[in-house]
């Protein structure tokens, strides 16, 4: 299945997200440095606020 750049990180963050299962918030940043996201990447995702 091909899909964009956008959805990949979307697939990734939320992988993350659920098996952090710190029960602590997230912020940008520390999601982006994780994964690996471009500083373009990043401004994404803060604008459909992962």
């Amino acid at each position: 299945m091909k899909y964009d750049q956008a959805t990949g990180y979307a697939l990734q963050a939320m992988l993350y997200l659920t098996t952090a299962a710190s029960g602590k918030p997230v912020g940008v940043q520390l999601l982006a440095e994780i994964l690996g996201v471009s500083q373009t990447g990043k401004m994404h995702m803060i604008r459909i606020r992962l």
